[in-house]
């Protein structure tokens, strides 16, 4: 009589090396559900397939021995089992959450950059009855893009907390992160490699979107009957560069945000958390992986270009947004391509985050 998959596993791992609590066995149980302490660098590399009852390929047995095991510590005050947050696959979230937390992402950067605007404006108004908001806008051009670029940060927060309710309760944080694509325990070497293939990324897309621009430009006149050979020098057509001092302390602070807040708060948001969620959607990866980089492309695109759709004049609306909507699309192709490749984020930032600067060090020498 053979044993069932509960005493099977109970054979293998029967107490959890972390705090010392029993086992509770389900069908793809990873982690102690009382502490969080990832069980599956404790099991045996021979019985890792009973482990889980099926087959499983030499990447995904290594995959498995990649997280180092969590030392084993005393009992802690025990906690109660929430089954409810049982992690049910590596990247559990799918479509619909990978179309909607980007929007609530949004919507809570929005709401966070109007109160800390409002903020702002008690301590520099004095007379909000004679207050002219363009001349406001204007004078206050500085800080109020600190604050755009700062309040992107909710674009790491929100995906972050969403991935809780698919991890146990107790789980170690960087498990979370890591599904998010920011890995933990790279070497210094490997992360030279991957900043360095962000930076050949980051030239690369420069001349991908100055030839993109020179297309969309054609095409747009074409469509259009619309110049719009401006825009080729960088001046973004109103964008989040349009007006900004191009002095060497701001190009430094304005470099300086997009490595620590816009670099890595999009590419956790469209990469890590968009794109990968909608691949997983597909059971055909090569599918999967095209679905993911297209439609990431497209939400990815609108996030950036939709407010050309409120542009002033009317009729230079849709010329503007199908202008801006090429380079954009292609910038996002290449960023996805980029993340499927690496399997992990580091080189994406840091491609994102040296193409914006490059970008505003174009536009910086044509203003000069």
């Amino acid at each position: 009589m053979t044993d069932s998959p509960k005493d099977s596993k109970n054979s293998i791992l029967q107490f959890c090396p972390g705090c010392g609590a029993e086992i509770k066995w389900n069908k793809d149980n990873r982690f102690c559900m009382v502490c969080g302490t990832h069980l599956i660098p404790f099991i045996p590399r021979d019985k890792i397939q009973d482990w889980f009852g099926t087959t499983l390929t030499p990447e995904q047995i290594d995959e498995f021995y990649t997280i180092t095991p969590v030392r084993q510590q005393p009992p802690p005050p025990p906690y109660p089992v929430m089954s409810s947050f049982s992690y049910r696959t590596k990247r559990p979230w799918k479509w619909g959450a990978a179309l909607y937390v980007p929007l609530l992402s949004v919507l809570a950067k929005l709401i966070g950059s109007f109160v800390i605007l409002l903020i702002y404006f008690g301590f520099v108004v004095e007379d909000f009855g004679t207050l002219d908001i363009d001349v406001f806008m204007s004078e206050h051009i500085v800080a109020i893009i600190i604050i755009e670029l700062v309040t992107q940060v909710f674009f790491i927060i929100v995906p972050y907390l969403f991935t809780a309710i698919y991890f146990p309760y107790k789980a170690p944080r960087k498990e979370r992160w890591e599904s998010l694509g920011i890995p933990f325990g790279l070497k210094a070497k490997q992360w030279l490699k991957e900043i360095g293939i962000g930076v050949g990324f980051a030239i690369g897309m420069t001349l991908l979107v100055i030839g993109m621009q020179w297309v969309s430009a054609y095409l747009t006149e074409w469509i259009f009957g619309v110049v719009t050979a401006e825009f080729l020098l960088g001046a973004d057509a109103g964008g989040i560069t349009a007006g900004l001092p191009t002095t060497i302390w701001f190009i430094a602070l304005y470099s300086a945000l997009m490595i620590a807040s816009v670099g890595p708060s999009e590419e956790v948001l469209f990469r890590g958390f968009t794109q990968k969620g909608i691949q997983d959607s597909f059971r055909k990866p090569k599918l999967g992986n095209a679905m993911g980089l297209v439609i990431t492309a497209i939400y990815f695109t609108i996030f950036h270009i939709y407010s050309y759709l409120f542009f002033d004049i009317p009729a230079l609306r849709a010329p503007l947004f199908f202008f801006t909507f090429i380079p954009y699309f292609s910038l996002s192709l290449v960023l996805g391509s980029l993340y499927t490749w690496r399997k992990n984020l580091i080189s994406a930032i840091t491609a994102h985050a040296l193409y914006n600067i490059i970008q505003f060090l174009i536009y910086a020498i044509v203003v000069a």
